[in-house]
């Protein structure tokens, strides 16, 4: 019985070490991929669909988009990239997700919609983690490598056509206790065209 359980165990370790694959950061994990899924997913965030243009956005959603200037916040183009004029970011305030107030940030590339972020604020540190992960693991499912080093990224998904992060930390300019969360989704196939 004991021996079962063992071998139960030890396979279990190979294969998530042979899922991961090594290690991995932020900008490009180094994660073998996990899903096998033959679509190229359209959705992106709430109406909006990859490739859309910033007016598509505007119109689907019905907001008006304030442009951010330094987008290198939010992303850091390829070294390939020589025209940074094809990169714009762009950001939502005030609109309701999770019952909360969020934050959208919108990344463009030759006027094409492939990178978001969004960010949400609570006081309740469980409540917000809960909820932000109940989204997660239904939006992008449960296999995701989980970072333990403390800085804020939490974990990773990589699919075949999109690479999702998210964050959870602790404001500390607040007077108040708050906590901040957010993700990004970065679609890979507008990305691989940037030159």
């Amino acid at each position: 019985m004991k021996s079962n359980k063992l071998l139960a165990c030890a396979s279990f370790l190979i294969l998530t070490i042979s899922l991961i694959g090594g290690y991995f950061f932020y900008r490009r994990p180094f994660i073998k991929q996990i899903t096998n899924s033959p679509f190229i997913e359209k959705k992106a965030f709430i109406n909006t669909e990859w490739g859309m243009s910033v007016k598509e956005v505007q119109q689907v959603n019905r907001i008006e988009l304030e442009r951010i200037q330094n987008y290198e916040r939010y992303y850091s183009p390829k070294k390939a990239l020589r025209d940074l004029k094809k990169l714009e970011a762009y950001k939502e305030t005030g609109i309701k997700f999770l019952g909360r107030e969020a934050t959208v940030t919108y990344i463009f590339f030759n006027n094409r919609l492939f990178q978001y972020h969004v960010f949400i604020q609570d006081s309740d540190k469980s409540a917000l983690e809960e909820d932000l992960t109940r989204y997660l693991t239904k939006e992008f499912g449960f296999l995701f490598i989980r970072n333990d080093e403390g800085l804020g990224l939490r974990r990773i998904w990589q699919k075949k056509d999109r690479i999702i992060n998210d964050w959870f930390y602790q404001d500390d300019l607040c007077l108040i206790k708050k906590y901040s969360a957010g993700f990004a989704v970065l679609y890979l196939p507008i990305e691989n065209e940037i030159r």
